[in-house]
């Protein structure tokens, strides 16, 4: 994304301070990790999700069956990627949901692609330090 590797992924601090508000602005909430990286996820949010006393299940299912999961859900933290837009604009009871503001252009603050920011989520400035 914009020629820089890994520039789409948001740093651990996005996903980890959208776990934390979900943590005090819902109750119980139960968190599904829907990833095609589940070793990443377990390495670097598992101990974390024990330390603030949330439950997690990390998928380990087809893409297939992890969007059908994901439009059950009723609020998401999203990674700025094409399945995770569509999965949440198809949930069913959709409440809350948290998405990198400039979409990929979170990094550089500019808006990228232009026009793709789900309109149906939440922007979370990301900061670059």
């Amino acid at each position: 994304v914009c020629g820089v590797e890994g520039a789409g992924i948001p740093p651990l601090s996005y996903f980890r301070n959208c776990i934390v508000w979900f943590k005090e602005n819902r109750k119980n909430p139960l968190f599904v990790f829907l990833t095609d990286e589940p070793d990443f996820v377990e390495k670097n949010l598992s101990e974390f999700l024990v330390d603030i006393g949330s439950d997690a299940v990390i998928s380990q299912n087809d893409f297939k069956v992890d969007f059908a999961i994901m439009t059950l859900c009723d609020g998401g933290i999203l990674s700025p990627s094409s399945f995770a837009w569509w999965g949440a604009y198809f949930m069913r009871q959709r409440d809350v949901v948290f998405a990198p503001k400039f979409w990929l252009g979170f990094r550089f603050k500019i808006d990228y692609p232009e026009g793709t920011f789900p309109s149906f989520a939440i922007p979370v400035e990301i900061s670059n330090s």
